[in-house]
């Protein structure tokens, strides 16, 4: 499941085989599909080196007739099989591996699952765990997860990116971007083209990722918390009509500000026990702009304050999972006595 094998499998020039691509993590998983389709199809029209099965399409004679049927073109041809129903009867798997075990040199087979259609860790639901087609995939083909990036590995690819650009940005703005914006690589990448599209030549900074990106769902959840900190209801209004605006889902917004105000808490009484904002941080597993984030907030307000928070969370959680009201107004109502309640601490 290691993305190194497949890359060191590429290196050869020869991609015949069978491949199984799964995870997360679109953008990586669409440039691999993307260089082995290139590969394959070259300069020639691509109905013609190039075959798409769905669930509903494939059939053991189907993917027979690609795999079998000599290119009109060439010598390579690429088959996409999108969201395969890997748990099917032993005698129709069978027969896809009896397939896939004598592919012609030239010709590759991918096997495409988008986020949330795959699981590495529950293959399949048969009893003795066994499947024949993820076995023979397994030993024979190239499996890989394409998991979500993270950490060093995302900043790298992000200052590359500039670079590629011919833009620079400081370390702490490339550390900064995921955290705003989030680690889908595919907005990193559209948000790295608006800030590159304004380009002035010198290094991008935070205070320019905050002017020009937009920031993610979580961002703006920790925002709110803060806002009320502060007693800033303009702020507090903006952040909260852009996630109704977008949707966000109403547990989520609810569950979240609950989340941080009990976060706050516990950040609050290990400040207190002595304990230094690296070791909170590395204790409870949160990012550098969360523990900024909730540093800020636990010096900014009191115990009670965060208290009544709690409580108010909890009154509107029972209040919206009753239906008492609409949930957006609800939450909306929550957040602006929560601000008086601070306003008249103060």
């Amino acid at each position: 499941m290691a993305l190194n094998e497949l890359t060191e499998k590429l290196k050869t020039k020869d991609y015949t085989g069978a491949y199984l691509f799964a995870g997360d993590e679109e953008y990586t998983k669409d440039f691999y599909i993307k260089k082995i389709r290139d590969f394959c199809i070259g300069q020639n029209p691509p109905d013609n080196l190039r075959i798409v099965f769905n669930r509903a399409g494939i059939t053991p004679d189907s993917l027979a007739d690609g795999v079998f049927t000599l290119p009109f073109f060439g010598d390579k041809k690429a088959i996409e099989i999108y969201d395969f129903q890997i748990n099917q009867p032993s005698n129709i798997l069978n027969r896809y591996v009896n397939i896939l075990g004598n592919i012609p040199k030239g010709i590759s087979v991918l096997f495409i699952y988008r986020s949330g259609e795959f699981d590495f860790k529950s293959l399949t639901g048969k009893p003795d765990g066994k499947n024949e087609l993820l076995d023979f995939l397994a030993s024979e083909g190239i499996c890989v997860e394409f998991a979500a990036e993270k950490g060093e590995k995302l900043i790298s690819w992000i200052k590359r990116h500039f670079k590629a650009e011919n833009a620079d940005i400081t370390n702490e703005a490339a550390a900064f971007l995921p955290e705003y914006c989030g680690n889908d690589m595919y907005i990193l990448a559209g948000e790295i083209d608006k800030l590159c599209a304004v380009y002035s030549g010198k290094p991008f900074t935070v205070a320019d990722i905050e002017e020009i990106c937009s920031p993610n769902t979580e961002f703006k959840l920790y925002d709110i918390v803060n806002s009320l900190g502060e007693g800033n209801a303009t702020k507090l209004k903006k952040i909260y009509d852009s996630l109704v605006f977008t949707k966000t889902r109403p547990e989520l917004i609810l569950g979240t500000i609950a989340g941080y105000f009990t976060d706050l808490l516990i950040f609050r009484t290990a400040l207190a026990e002595g304990k230094t904002e690296k070791d909170i941080k590395i204790k409870l597993g949160y990012s550098d702009f969360q523990t900024r984030k909730l540093a800020y907030a636990s010096r900014a307000v009191d115990a009670d304050f965060i208290n009544h928070g709690i409580k108010e969370c909890r009154e509107t959680d029972m209040a919206v999972k009753g239906y008492a009201s609409d949930p957006y107004t609800a939450i909306e109502l929550m957040l602006y006595r929560i601000l008086s309640y601070g306003k008249r601490k103060a």
